[in-house]
């Protein structure tokens, strides 16, 4: 029911039930005491014949008019309650967007790198796997593919670090003729071109013959379309090999402990450190950084 407080004038909607209790009018605090039911005159105003018949708690007496909730007042929560949510969503996706962006690095992948340091008790386990007919194989392959003669004892030395051999420590022989097929498709003109371009990143330091630069080509599958050498896919990694200073190289063999030539080609490989065929020199550092944090 409705009527209006006799000090202020100001119409307050209360309960029914709460018919003829004393409480503080929410506007002006005077003391008041609601009409009973059947003494409410036309205009709402509280009768003056009207008795007080309990006091009631102020929290439980009345509310005014204006606070009563109007038409559309539902609708008007509604929609505030959309904005906060889209306004929460919305900084969700600033905030995740900044932290795909300053952790991007850490997404670069990584290559692999077959020409690690194997360790002693790896290398001693993987020389005991070899057989004489494995390393006459692959000393003729050689020879055909670059016209350099390597010795027994020189492929003996070099199979067990080449990591793409191997299943752990068993010698792989699907691995090994998938690599040798590579071997007669790659042009000798293209393995020249590696071999300069691996010794100016690597500052000099790296394997100079050409059956060392042949038995790195092979591990990188981008290279061939199965047995068949990519032309296209080799002269775009020869550019970037172009793009790398020395001292990144070096600063990146260090990191992961790989042979200098070895890290100009996992470099060469990182996609996104290129961009428009340029070396992106902070990206780098990014991911030098979050490498070394592992």
């Amino acid at each position: 029911m409705r009527f209006a407080c006799p000090h202020c004038n100001k119409v307050l909607l209360v309960k029914d039930e709460h018919a003829g209790k004393t409480g503080k009018c929410p506007e002006c605090g005077q003391r008041i005491t609601s009409p009973e039911q059947d003494d409410r005159g036309g205009d709402g105003q509280v009768p003056p014949e009207n008795t007080a018949q309990g006091e009631v708690e102020p929290d439980r007496f009345a509310q005014t008019k204006d606070s009563a909730e109007a038409p559309g007042a539902g609708g008007r929560r509604l929609g505030s309650v959309l904005v906060a949510v889209g306004t929460i969503l919305v900084l969700a996706a600033a905030a995740g967007a900044a932290y795909w962006y300053w952790t991007a690095p850490a997404r670069i992948p990584i290559p692999a790198i077959s020409m690690y340091n194997v360790d002693a008790d790896r290398y001693v386990q993987r020389s005991m796997a070899l057989d004489s007919e494995t390393i006459v194989r692959w000393q003729a392959a050689l020879k055909e593919a670059t016209g350099e003669y390597l010795t027994s004892r020189e492929i003996f030395f070099l199979l067990p670090n080449i990591n793409g051999l191997w299943e752990q420590d068993t010698w792989s022989e699907a691995a090994s003729t998938r690599y040798l097929g590579r071997f007669s498709a790659t042009p000798l003109h293209a393995l020249r071109d590696w071999r300069t371009e691996i010794l100016r990143a690597s500052g000099g330091r790296a394997g100079s013959t050409l059956s060392d630069v042949l038995t790195r080509l092979v591990e990188i599958d981008r290279l061939y379309n199965g047995n068949r050498f990519d032309a296209s896919a080799s002269d775009l990694l020869l550019s970037r090999l172009r793009e790398l200073p020395v001292s990144t190289v070096e600063s990146w063999a260090r990191v992961m402990e790989a042979e200098k030539g070895q890290a100009a080609l996992s470099l060469a490989m990182m996609d996104p450190l290129f961009s428009d065929g340029r070396f992106d020199t902070n990206r780098f550092e990014k991911k030098l950084r979050w490498t070394q944090g592992r």
